[in-house]
């Protein structure tokens, strides 16, 4: 795949999520963001596998591999959601977001049950974060607060990363041909499908 191309697909949704959150689009804003870092988390799958592997072989799980984990890869190895984010904050728990969000349009998911993240809120605008952790802290929620500004802006530097990996570049799986700015309905309906199928499978995960 051209790099070029890919480039300029990625950026195409930064563009969208910055506008979205300019306009205080703020839901729209972060289903752009982790729509985005679903198909990233699909470029470099090969080496999510085998991160799972490895960890599956050393722990004994019997569990499946799936859209978290790739997701959830990518998370730590190119935005470092502890360093940059928020120290409590971990990829599992931005994958709950997700999937809350996406699937539901809520705050929490099955994964916040399941597999132990916490929730996620947003202080956006002229907003402060830390007024935000002050009011958790208040109401004695386990809750991790993190500014939608910087949560894009460790989303950006995660892509340079990411670009700059040139290792991963020759890993992804998409055709170039699927980057073009003017999708076909087909390649568009063919996406939309697949991903379709990957959310149910992962439910059932």
């Amino acid at each position: 795949m051209s790099e070029n191309k890919l480039e300029d697909f990625i950026n195409n949704f930064v563009d969208a999520a910055e506008t979205c959150r300019d306009k205080r689009l703020i839901n729209p804003t972060l289903v752009l963001i982790y729509s985005a870092i679903d198909i990233l988390g699909s470029l470099i799958k090969s080496e999510a596998r085998k991160d799972f592997e490895l960890r599956k072989s050393q722990s004994g799980s019997k569990e499946t591999f799936g859209i978290r984990h790739s997701f959830c890869f990518w998370v730590d190895r190119y935005m470092e959601p502890g360093k940059y984010l928020d120290p409590e904050c971990k990829s599992i728990d931005i994958y709950g977001a997700r999937c809350g969000l996406l699937h539901e349009l809520r705050l929490e998911s099955n994964i916040n049950h399941s597999h132990g993240a916490k929730i996620i809120t947003y202080a956006w605008g002229i907003a402060s974060v830390d007024d935000l952790r002050h009011s958790i802290a208040i109401n004695e929620k386990d809750y991790i607060a993190i500014h939608l500004d910087t949560f894009i802006d460790v989303f950006k530097n995660g892509i340079k990363r990411f670009l700059n990996d040139i290792e991963m570049m020759s890993v992804a799986s998409i055709k170039s041909e699927d980057f073009v700015a003017g999708l076909s309905t087909e390649i568009m309906r063919q996406f939309l499908e697949t991903q379709n199928d990957a959310n149910k499978l992962q439910d059932r995960t």
